[in-house]
Parts: C-alpha cells; sequence; structure tokens
C-alpha cells in the first residue's frame, strides 16, 4: 500500500529537527508511526518543509522516504503563520499527484485545505482540538485576535473533516463532539509509544512535570498545590519546558521562597526526557485540555505513578485508583490531597507504576496503533468499493 503523511506545513531545519519538533507532539507521531508502517512492508511517504535534508529535498530515513516542499518564509508568524500553511497546502499537492498515494493522512487544518480536495482517499486527525467549541472560551480569553481567527480556524478545519474519508478522533470527547456535529466517519485511536525504551529505574525523590510553559498546561495549579505540602516533605519539583509562562511561573517559586525546592530544566531531547522519567517519584499533568497525552503515556510505560487533570485523554488513560490518578481541572484541593497520598506510600506508587506499565503494553504501542491505521484504510477502501492495494 502507498501511503503518504503530509507533515504540517511548518518549517524544520536542523536547529528544529522533524522527528523532535514539539518533542511529543504531531511530528512526533506522524514520524513513528510511519516508520512502523515502512517496516511492516507499506511503501511510506513524509511530505513537509524539510530544510533538515540533503540538497536533493529527498532522503529515506528507516524506509521513510522523506520530500521536502520548497517555499517562500512569508514572516506572518503574528497571524500563526496561517498564509505560510495555506500555500505549503497549495503547493504540495503537485508533489503528491506526482506519487499518486493510495492514501492521504491529513493533520494540520491550514495544511491539509488545499490537499483535501484532492480525489483521493484520506484521513484526518485531530491533534489539536482549538478550532472545537468547547475550546472557544479559553481561546478568547488567552488571545484578543481568536475573537476573529477562531471562527475562521473553525470554518477551515469542518471543511477538511467533511471532505475526509475519515477522522481519526484521538479521544472519547473529540470523538462524542464531532458526533454531535453531524459527523459520522469517525474511528478512535490513540496515540502511540514505543514501550521498549521506557524503564523504571529507581525513584530519585521529585515530582515532575514535562510540556509546554502556557496558560493550557495549568502549571500554577501544581505550583499552588506543591506550596501547600513541600515543607513537609523533601521531595523536590522538576519543571521540565519553556514557553510564555515562565517569567510568571519564576517568579511564583521566589515570591513563595520555593527555589530550592522548584527546578527548571529547558526542553530536553527524547532520551534526556526518557532519563528524567525513570527516576522521578510522581508525573504530573495538571493540564486544561488535552488530546491524547504522549508524555502521560511515555510516564506510564516508565512504570510511574501518574496524577492528571480529569479531562478529556487523561480520562480516556487512567482508570483512578488503577494505573493514575485523576483530579477535577483547577482543584488545588484535590491535587493536594493527591500528592501527599502518593508521596506518603512508596508501595501505593510502586502497585500503581506496574499498573500503568500493563496499560501502555497492552494499549498504546505503536505496533498496535499501526494495526489500527491499517484497519481503517481497509474499511475507507471497502466503502468507497475498492480492494485494499
Amino acid at each position: 500500500m502507498k501511503i503518504l503523511f503530509l507533515a504540517p506545513g511548518l518549517l524544520y531545519s536542523q536547529k528544529r529537527p522533524f522527528e523532535k519538533f514539539k518533542q511529543l507532539g504531531t511530528e512526533s507521531e506522524i514520524y513513528r508511526i510511519s516508520k512502523e508502517l515502512a517496516k511492516i512492508g507499506h511503501d511510506v511517504y513524509v511530505i513537509g518543509r524539510f530544510r533538515e535534508l540533503s540538497k536533493t529535498g529527498h532522503e529515506i530515513i528507516e524506509g521513510v522516504k522523506f520530500i521536502d516542499i520548497k517555499m517562500p518564509h512569508l514572516k506572518d508568524e503574528i497571524i500563526y503563520e496561517t498564509g505560510s500553511l495555506l500555500l505549503y497546502s497549495k503547493l504540495a499537492m503537485k508533489t503528491i499527484k506526482n506519487i499518486n498515494p493510495d492514501i492521504i493522512n491529513l493533520n494540520d487544518r491550514f495544511s491539509a485545505y488545499f490537499v483535501s480536495k484532492l480525489n483521493i482517499p484520506m484521513t484526518f486527525v485531530t491533534h489539536n482540538p482549538d478550532a472545537m467549541e468547547f475550546y472557544k472560551d479559553f481561546s478568547l480569553e488567552n488571545n484578543f485576535l481568536n475573537k476573529y481567527f477562531f471562527p475562521f480556524k473553525k470554518k477551515i478545519e469542518e471543511e477538511v473533516l467533511s471532505r475526509s474519508n475519515m477522522i481519526i478522533a484521538l479521544n472519547s470527547d473529540i470523538q462524542n463532539y464531532l458526533y454531535k456535529k453531524g459527523f459520522t466517519n469517525i474511528s478512535l485511536i490513540p496515540n502511540g509509544i514505543d514501550a521498549n525504551k521506557y524503564r523504571n529505574e529507581g525513584d530519585d525523590n521529585y515530582i515532575l512535570f514535562a510540556g509546554r510553559y502556557n496558560k493550557v498546561k495549568g502549571i500554577e495549579y501544581l505550583l499552588q498545590s506543591f506550596l501547600r505540602i513541600h515543607q513537609n516533605f523533601s521531595t523536590t519539583l522538576l519543571l521540565v519546558g519553556s514557553g510564555t509562562e515562565e517569567e510568571s511561573i519564576k517568579k511564583f517559586t521566589t515570591t513563595n521562597n520555593m527555589e530550592h525546592k522548584v527546578k527548571f530544566v529547558s526542553t530536553l531531547d527524547k532520551i534526556e526526557l526518557r532519563e528524567c522519567l525513570s527516576k522521578c517519584s510522581l508525573f504530573v499533568l495538571p493540564s486544561l485540555f488535552e488530546c491524547m497525552p504522549v508524555t502521560l503515556l511515555e510516564a506510564m510505560a516508565s512504570g510511574k505513578t501518574v496524577i492528571a487533570s480529569d479531562i478529556a485523554g487523561p480520562n480516556d488513560i487512567i482508570k483512578h485508583g488503577h494505573n493514575g490518578f485523576l483530579f477535577e481541572k483547577q482543584n488545588t484541593n484535590e491535587l493536594k490531597k493527591l500528592l501527599e497520598l502518593c508521596l506518603s506510600d512508596k508501595k501505593l506508587r510502586e502497585k500503581i507504576g506496574t499498573n500503568a506499565r500493563t496499560t501502555i503494553e497492552e494499549k498504546y504501542t505503536f505496533k498496535q496503533v499501526a494495526q489500527q491505521y491499517i484497519d481503517n484504510y481497509e474499511h475507507i477502501f471497502k466503502m468507497n468499493g475498492n480492494i485494499a492495494p
């Protein structure tokens, strides 16, 4: 089968290589799922703006053919590079026609816009819910430009969804939202990880958060909860990442005299992050919104107890009290109690961590996720009256 992934239309380079960009996001999933599909014998292409590739603009990496789409830089960062993404979508059409894939995988609404008009079977993966109505209030609250931009994003996304043969929802809340919007061609497939790369190497007595420092990640609620218990435990809090909220969260730790208990580390590469995960006491994800958080899966694969907001994504993965713990988002009292419970009981942490690892092995490996993609492709061909290539 000839399978094509259209990468988001951002510019990737040696300074921000595709497979490491955003560390744990859309690019990482495309990179690893495409390699898994190639491993089992499919002809797999990934198209993107790959300045990191050789001068030819073509490169084969672990069986996957990466192809660069050359285009000018439009300097449109202030409007989320929307113009660049749409131009990239238009330019990518010629290359896709030349490849003539059996199926296209789309992942970003603007990058997908023109490509979705091609008469080729395609899927769209809902990696980013920020154009869905349940996200609107938060979106408007955090950027006044979204008063105008949100309706535009929503319109573009729903046009792309309407042209897709299958919509892959990363969690059950998104699946239910899309059903209510009138879409019926929806398949629930989670993100995956390579469980073999994660391990538990003990407990170095720190709580770990890893992700972007921005409002949607809810770091302030973790800090507020930790403030109320940090004097009762020798445990430190390690915050790994970077982002727009970095100054404010550092100011919070200074104002509350927690500099000796809260450590900040810039964004790590995958190997360094795995090392942090392998030695933490707990992993906490206090987000306000998520799709299918890969960091959470990785912490569980490391055999660690996880505590996460009871929101879409985490509550698909975590069975409270069995393989992790859930708390009402923004509820610092609940989070405080869970931190105290887990930090006070090492045997409980070990038990929950063991169950977490088992969950990943049973449901969330790239091999399992890739097979679900194949099943969906075959379903699409069958619905179109075709036999799978």
